[in-house]
């Protein structure tokens, strides 16, 4: 990593290497005024905000950039941001997901999955898969298991599409995203609430293999976080383009407006508190 913000434009005054996060720009010598930067490396990326504990309007970067002015949005940077940023993240957040698992009354499992030991595998597979992407893609976000719950819902287990708008209050974690894998859905797939205050996210079990099932996660969770679809065409490697004509999750990818507003919905913590684990 090698990202260096300056105090003033054309990478003049003062200097900051970032080797790690800044909640505050206070006491640095940048004093709070960071106008320039230099992105050396293809993997470096980096969340400036405008105000501290990284909240309030972002501003993503990633890959090589050399930015004169970073509220020239002739120049690379972005309307409103010069000499205004005031916490700096290179490192990701991590979001608290928690699981659900609907079983039949008799305790018949949804998918392929034929105990509940190979359910959990599965889920710590798409968890783990989910995370490589976030990794590959520098999208400064990971997430974590929080609760894995197996709960019993004939009526759940295969969702027709008049489920899809509520789940027992039960089944939620006010400090998670809540994800429930049923069985099958309704002429779909996934589904992604939104807007996200108080929704969820739905992924159905009865899909070919972990891989589409940690593509759908992914994609859903998008959705939670306010991405809307991708055409086909050339931006089939999107996530965010439909399973049916896009590709699979390790040939995905973000564009760095869909990170960036990935984080501004988190930063700004419009939907539910604590969704962002500093």
């Amino acid at each position: 990593m090698s990202i260096t913000l300056f105090a003033n434009t054309n990478f003049h005054g003062d200097s900051l290497v970032i080797k790690s996060d800044h909640d505050t720009l206070r006491g640095t010598n940048l004093g709070n005024n960071p106008s320039s930067i230099k992105m050396t490396e293809d993997d470096d990326a980096i969340l400036l905000c405008r105000k501290s504990n990284w909240n309030g309007e972002v501003f993503y970067l990633r890959g090589k950039h050399e930015i004169s002015d970073l509220g020239d949005s002739a120049k690379g940077g972005k309307q409103g941001f010069g000499s205004s940023i005031t916490s700096a993240r290179v490192s990701p957040f991590t979001i608290k997901v928690n699981i659900t698992i609907v079983t039949g009354e008799d305790g018949t499992l949804p998918g392929t999955w034929s105990s509940r030991t190979d359910a959990t595998q599965d889920i710590d597979s798409i968890i783990r898969k989910a995370n490589d992407f976030y990794k590959d893609e520098k999208a400064l976000l990971a997430v974590e298991l929080s609760d894995l719950t197996f709960r019993a819902d004939e009526k759940r287990f295969r969702m027709s599409e008049k489920e899809w708008d509520s789940i027992p209050g039960s089944w939620k974690n006010a400090h998670a995203v809540d994800i429930v894998f049923p069985d099958t859905l309704e002429e779909a797939v996934g589904l992604g609430n939104f807007p996200w205050h108080g929704k969820f996210c739905l992924v159905s079990a009865r899909r070919n293999n972990v891989d589409e099932m940690a593509r759908t996660f992914v994609h859903e969770l998008g959705h939670f976080w306010g991405l809307t679809h991708e055409s086909g065409g050339e931006q089939a490697a999107n996530i965010m383009t439909q399973s049916s004509t896009g590709k699979p999750l390790v040939d995905s990818r973000f564009r760095d407006g869909q990170i960036e507003d990935i984080q501004q919905v988190l930063a700004r913590n419009l939907a539910r508190q604590g969704d962002r684990i500093e």
